[in-house]
């Protein structure tokens, strides 16, 4: 019957924070050209922060050890995991970081 509707689902599932584009095509039985519909979304990544901005420490005396607690948030909408990522530098044995 003619002036007729369905609603269709579409499901969107992105893997990464990128903007997704996609055209999906009607083709009907007695209509020449098919009729594209652009789908667009977004995918949004975690919101991780930390409690600061920057950590001055100040002047500490050699050898001496100091502790200072910072915050890893998460602030976003989905689960987020964190991880260590330890650098080979000159200075990197000389900070400690629970958890590892």
């Amino acid at each position: 019957s003619p002036h007729w509707q369905i609603t269709c689902a579409c499901c969107f599932l992105p893997k990464d924070a990128l903007i997704y584009s996609a055209t999906a095509y009607l083709s009907a039985v007695g209509q020449e050209e098919r009729a594209p519909l652009e789908i667009k979304g977004l995918g949004i990544g975690p919101k991780a922060t930390f409690s600061y901005d920057e950590l001055d420490v100040g002047n500490v005396f050699v050898e001496s050890a100091h502790r200072y607690e910072v915050q890893l948030l998460n602030q976003g909408d989905i689960e987020v995991e964190f991880r260590l990522i330890k650098k080979d530098t000159k200075f990197a044995p000389r900070f400690q970081f629970t958890p590892d």
